[in-house]
């Protein structure tokens, strides 16, 4: 698969992103079970870039959680994270 380079980045990453909100249960309910099997696919697709956000309830609590749980066959190194600031929901702690 081609990789895109982008100026920003220390490491060539995947043209594609695969977006978190819904681990947040934006739209409907999904177990953790659930978000790792998405996780899992992405990364078996060589899909490394992942997008989330405060915005996006726990999306960036549940990602992490998923993320260490997969650690063994992706460790840290073998994506990137993407995550925004400035803008928080009022249920944010």
């Amino acid at each position: 698969q081609e990789l895109l380079a982008m100026a920003y980045l220390t490491k060539p990453t995947s043209k594609l992103s695969l977006g978190c909100s819904a681990f947040g249960s934006v739209f409907q309910e999904i177990t953790e079970e659930g978000c790792r099997e998405i996780i899992k696919t992405a990364f078996d697709n060589n899909i490394r870039l992942l997008d989330t956000a405060p915005w996006y309830q726990t999306s960036e609590e549940v990602l992490g959680r998923c993320l260490a749980c997969l650690a063994p066959s992706y460790p840290r190194n073998s994506y990137i994270l993407n995550t925004k600031v400035g803008r928080y929901p009022d249920w944010h702690p």
